[in-house]
This record gives C-alpha cells, sequence and structure tokens, in this order.
C-alpha cells in the first residue's frame, strides 16, 4: 500500500526540524505584530509629552536635560533594533531542511525543492550534514533575540518603578496596572513591572541553557537537542505576555510634569550648556571654561532653592567674566536648553517631531510587510490542506481512514 512507502526518504531528524522552522517562522510573525503594538503605544505617548522636560541620568545622576519624548523614543530605537532582528531571523529560517534524512541524504532521485515549494519556503538548506547539525542552532539565535528584547523590556520596567515612586514621584501608573497591598491601605505597588523584570532573566536563562546543550556537540545528529523545544516555546510564549503587558501599562503612564521640575537640578542640567556658551560666544578655551562653571556649581551647593542657586552661579560668572546676569540665567533656562539641542537626535520639540514621523513610516513598512508574510504563510497552508484533502479522496480505500 502506498503508506507503507511514506517513511521513505525521511527521517525524524529533518521532520523535526522542519516542524520547528515552521513553528518558528509563525511565532516570529505573533512577537513581531506584537513588538508593533508595543512601538504604537511608545510613539502614542511620545506624541503626548513633547515638551515635558525630564533629567537624563548619567551613573543614576541628573546629568542634562531632555525630554520626556525624547526617553520614550530612544526606547522605541531599541525596540525597533529587536524587531528588525526578527524579521531579519525570519530571512535565515525560511531554508526547508526535508529531504536531509537522517544526516547524509538519501540514495532515492528526490526533488528537495518540491516540498520546499510546497510549504512555502524560500528554498532549501543545502548541505545535509549542516542541516541534522543546526538544530538548536536557529533556537538559540531566536532566543537571544528574545533575550534583547527581555532586557530592554526589563529595563524600562526598572525605570518606571523607580520613577513611580515617592522619592521620585516622576510618573504615575493607573490603578488597572497596580496592585493593593495586602496590608497596608495607603499602598498600591507595580507588580506587573515587576513581574516582567522577573521573567526577563528566566529568558536569558533558557538561552544559556540552549546554548550550554550545544557546546560539545560533534557534527551530525545528536539527541541532546530535544532539549531545546521546551525554552524555545516557553519562552516566546512568555515574552509575548511580557511585550502586552508592558504595552497595557505604558498606556495609562502620567507624566507629572510639576513634580518633575521641583526635582530637576537646573544648574546642574545647564552646567554644560553654560561651560560651552562661554568657549563658543566669549572665546574661552573650553578646558577653562569647564573649570569656572565647576568652581560657580560646587560653591552653591549649599543653597536650597533652585532659584537661589542659580542666581548664585550667574553673580559668580558675572564677577569673574563681567558678562551680564541676565544672559547668564538664559543661558542657563531648561526650555531654551532643550530647544538649541535641535541637531540630529537632540530632544528638541522640532527634532522630535521629525523623528516621530520618521518612526512612524518605518512602522508602517514593517507592519505591511508583517501582513503580507502572514497572507502568504495562511494561503500556503490552506493550500496544503486542500492538496492533503484531495490526495486522500483520490487515494486507496485504506488511506482514506
Amino acid at each position: 500500500m502506498a503508506g507503507g512507502y511514506m517513511s521513505m526518504a525521511r527521517s525524524r531528524n529533518d521532520l523535526i526540524q522542519v516542524d520547528t522552522r515552521m513553528y518558528m517562522r509563525d511565532e516570529v510573525l505573533n512577537l513581531a505584530e506584537k513588538m508593533v503594538d508595543l512601538l504604537n503605544a511608545l510613539i502614542l505617548k511620545a506624541e503626548k509629552n513633547i515638551r515635558t522636560i525630564i533629567p537624563a541620568y548619567t551613573h543614576l545622576r541628573q546629568a542634562q536635560p531632555t525630554t520626556a519624548a525624547h526617553w520614550l523614543l530612544a526606547y522605541f530605537d531599541s525596540f525597533l533594533r529587536d524587531l528588525t532582528r526578527l524579521l531579519e531571523f525570519y530571512e535565515r529560517i525560511d531554508y526547508c531542511p526535508l529531504g536531509a534524512a537522517a544526516v547524509s541524504g538519501t540514495t532515492l532521485p528526490i526533488k528537495r525543492d518540491v516540498p520546499a515549494r510546497l510549504l512555502g519556503f524560500k528554498g532549501i538548506q543545502e548541505n545535509t550534514l549542516d542541516v541534522s547539525s543546526s538544530r538548536g542552532e536557529f533556537e538559540a539565535e531566536l532566543l537571544s533575540i528574545l533575550s534583547l528584547i527581555s532586557i530592554h523590556l526589563s529595563r524600562i520596567s526598572e525605570e518606571l518603578i523607580i520613577w513611580s515612586t515617592s522619592e521620585f514621584g516622576f510618573i504615575e501608573l493607573g490603578e488597572e496596572v497596580t496592585f493593593e497591598s495586602s496590608l497596608m491601605p495607603q499602598k498600591r505597588n507595580p507588580d506587573p513591572l515587576e513581574i516582567i523584570r522577573a521573567k526577563s532573566g528566566q529568558i536569558i536563562g533558557n538561552l544559556i541553557n540552549i546554548l550550554m546543550v550545544l557546546k560539545a556537540l560533534p557534527m551530525g545528529y545528536n539527541r541532546d537537542t530535544q532539549e531545546c523545544k521546551r525554552p524555545l516555546i516557553t519562552s516566546v510564549n512568555e515574552v509575548k505576555d511580557l511585550i502586552e503587558s508592558l504595552k497595557r501599562i505604558l498606556l495609562t503612564v502620567r507624566f507629572n510634569e510639576e513634580e518633575i521640575l521641583r526635582k530637576i537640578k537646573v544648574d546642574e542640567l545647564t552646567a554644560t550648556d553654560l561651560a560651552e556658551y562661554l568657549a563658543i560666544k566669549h572665546k574661552l578655551p573650553f578646558r577653562k571654561a569647564y573649570r569656572i562653571v565647576a568652581k560657580a556649581v560646587n560653591l552653591t551647593r549649599e543653597e536650597n532653592s533652585i532659584r537661589g542657586r542659580v542666581s548664585q552661579i550667574a553673580t559668580i560668572i558675572h564677577q569673574e567674566l563681567g558678562i551680564p546676569l541676565s544672559e547668564i540665567k538664559n543661558v542657563l533656562d531648561l526650555e531654551r536648553s532643550i530647544r538649541k539641542r535641535d541637531h540630529a537626535g537632540g530632544p528638541s520639540p522640532k527634532e522630535v517631531n521629525r523623528m516621530i514621523l520618521n518612526r512612524k513610516k518605518k512602522l508602517l513598512t514593517i507592519k505591511k510587510r508583517i501582513k503580507t508574510l502572514k497572507k502568504r504563510n495562511e494561503h500556503i497552508y490552506l493550500s496544503l490542506r486542500e492538496k492533503a484533502r484531495n490526495l486522500i479522496m483520490e487515494g486507496d480505500v485504506e488511506l482514506r481512514y
């Protein structure tokens, strides 16, 4: 009977490989759709906070002024790289392993391009020994991408947790994404963000798991690689949930502009502006300007009032260089500082608006590509079902069961 020939030129090795490739192909697109939704949420929030001034940090100390929109777009670009990696990975797994059989192919006159075409692959993975040996490699590559996504998810979650504390008070999170304390009636905790931060470590652990499986395998098939399936599938499902969770949280975030401005150290955030201004406008060597401004800032640290510190800095610079007080205070103004940062990638409203428009266009192009690939795959699977149905209907009686 025809069924008796079904296992010819086939092995569990290449069959599992093709199943895994098709699974990853579908899930990469599902992940990509989730990423697009997250990126849209970041853009939406950025558009509403183009003029919301916040401090940018180095070493977790206030460093220079930026805006909430600029900060959100920084994460947008991180996640956009992750999305690009996913789609590049899709191209690498779009090659069919069928026909490699156990390890060295078969003596039968097979046409490997036929099943590749029927299953919608771009082509075949040629070297049969490489096919058998590469099991686990593509899983590790996808896990490395998921690990980078998880790192970015964890980093933004950490910042949102810190910024929502009473010590910072920069943001408020919606009640729908925070949880009541079981004991303390006054508290609402950012549990979902903490879960994202914790689970990100699990994804990285799963990557290490697969890498340790692969690290000493000889060329050819090895049963060890079956241990790659569980970390792959659990990581894919977890990351999809984490992306969705962060998207929902972001949509509830509200920036407390008054509180942020109250806690910003204006004199320190714009100190570099003043040093640059002295170097360009008044022709001082930058290092000399740097030392003058550093000295002025250090002499005013005991003053509690931000306005008082700015006035004292202006007075010190005026006494040393004879520059009008109003001119110095203007340089130390936060809004002026943001406007002046209008170079490519800077936080000025004009440049941020340009970046938002640019990224919207990129996102639209990527969204169309994902939609096209998903439609192609759906068409392939429908076609396969139809071919299988016709084969069963036209075959032997035994084949119908």
